[in-house]
C-alpha cells in the first residue's frame, strides 16, 4: 500500500523532529513489522490511509510548537485532521493535537483554534457531501454501530490493556513502548513536542481502550487503534 510507505516516512520524519535519526528509524521499522499493521495493510479499507492523514496532522501540530506565529501549520493541522476523519471517522479525536500544541504555547482561545475547526469541518464536508445529503442515514449508522460497544466494566477495561493490546501488537513492541514512555516523561516539561505526542497518543488510546473493553482479542478491532499505536511506535523508538 502506497499510504503504508508515505506513513513510514512521516512517521520517521516525526520522530526524527523529536528525537534522532537513531530513534527515527527503529520507531519507522517498528511500524513495518507491527502485526496489527501488516494485517491492516491487507485489507482494502482506508484505515492505512487515515492513519497517514492523522500523522501528517500530528506533524504540523507539532510545528505550531515550533512556530506559534506561523497561522499556516494551524491550517494545515485542520486540513490533515479534515482528511482524518473523512476517511475514517473514528479517528476524530485526532483534532486534539492542534488544540492541547496551541494551549501549549498561548493559554488564550485565539482565532488560530478557529482556523483549525473551520479548516477541518470544510475538508471534511468537500470530500464527504454524503454526511450532508443524507444525514439520517449517516446518524442511524452511527447510532447502530455504537451499539454494539456498550457493556463491559473496569475489568473489561483493564484486560484490554492486559490481553487485546499485547496480543495485537505483540508484547516485545509494547515492552518498548513502555520504556520509551517513562524516557519520554523525563524530559516532557521541557519539549512542547514531546507533550503533545504523548497526550495525543495517550488519551485515545485509554478512550478506545473502555469503547472495546467488552470485544474479544481481534486483529480487525485495530482498525480503531491504529494512529494511537503508530504514535505508541514513535514512543518505542526512543527505548532502542
Amino acid at each position: 500500500s502506497i499510504f503504508c510507505i508515505l506513513t513510514v516516512i512521516i512517521i520517521f520524519i516525526v520522530a526524527k523532529k523529536i528525537y534522532s535519526v537513531r530513534a527515527a528509524i527503529f520507531s519507522a521499522l517498528f511500524f513495518t513489522i507491527c502485526p496489527c499493521v501488516v494485517f491492516q495493510t491487507h485489507i482494502m479499507k482506508p484505515y492505512i490511509m487515515a492513519t497517514f492523514f492523522s500523522m501528517v496532522c500530528l506533524y504540523y501540530s507539532m510545528m505550531i510548537i515550533k512556530f506559534p506565529s506561523d497561522v499556516k501549520n494551524y491550517i494545515l493541522s485542520g486540513i490533515f485532521a479534515g482528511l482524518t476523519v473523512g476517511s475514517m471517522p473514528t479517528y476524530a479525536i485526532i483534532i486534539i493535537a492542534p488544540i492541547i500544541a496551541h494551549f501549549i504555547i498561548s493559554k488564550k482561545i485565539s482565532k488560530n483554534l478557529l482556523y483549525v475547526f473551520l479548516a477541518s469541518s470544510l475538508t471534511f464536508f468537500i470530500t464527504n457531501p454524503y454526511w450532508i445529503i443524507k444525514f439520517s442515514n449517516v446518524y442511524w449508522e452511527l447510532k447502530s454501530t455504537a451499539g454494539m460497544y456498550k457493556g463491559g466494566g473496569l475489568d473489561g477495561f483493564i484486560n484490554f490493556f492486559l490481553y487485546q493490546l499485547p496480543q495485537t501488537v505483540s508484547y516485545s513492541l509494547l515492552f518498548v513502548f513502555l520504556l520509551g514512555l517513562l524516557f519520554s516523561i523525563r524530559k516532557i516539561e521541557k519539549e512542547g513536542m514531546l507533550l503533545v505526542l504523548v497526550l495525543t497518543g495517550i488519551i485515545p488510546l485509554l478512550l478506545f481502550g473502555w469503547l472495546l473493553k467488552n470485544q474479544g482479542i481481534s486483529m480487525h478491532n485495530t482498525r480503531f487503534l491504529l494512529p494511537w499505536i503508530s504514535i505508541m511506535l514513535i514512543l518505542a523508538g526512543r527505548s532502542i
